[in-house]
């Protein structure tokens, strides 16, 4: 049986609420995830294919 099942069962709706995680945090704020969202969704439109590259760029 899924664990969202099992939990839903023992636990109604309540049992479903995303926890938290451990693990690092996320190092990007809103307005970061937000242009990274635009950019994945952007470029799955393309018609070029390809794939998706990480262009890194230093703070002077």
């Amino acid at each position: 049986m899924n664990k969202w099942v099992k939990d839903y069962l023992d636990y109604g709706l309540e049992g479903l609420e995303e926890l938290p995680r451990s693990g690092r945090p996320c190092k990007l704020d809103d307005a970061q995830l937000k242009q990274l969202k635009a950019y994945v969704l952007d470029s799955i439109d393309r018609m070029e294919g390809g794939r998706l590259t990480l262009e890194v760029y230093s703070a002077v």
